[in-house]
């Protein structure tokens, strides 16, 4: 996960090209999704206390 210059988060991942997962998913024109380990939760559960206030 990398945080940009631009107030936004990018995240690393696999990408999701499996066209049963993709049918389930309601990705908006311009988007994509990647998914990432079960390893990589504990980066999210770190809450806010990292981000640039």
């Amino acid at each position: 996960m990398y945080r940009t210059d631009r107030e936004s988060w990018v995240v690393q991942g696999w990408v999701v090209s499996d066209p049963a997962v993709l049918a389930q998913m309601s990705i908006p024109e311009g988007e994509s999704c990647v998914e990432i380990p079960d390893r990589m939760l504990r980066v999210f559960r770190q809450g806010d206390r990292d981000l640039d206030q």
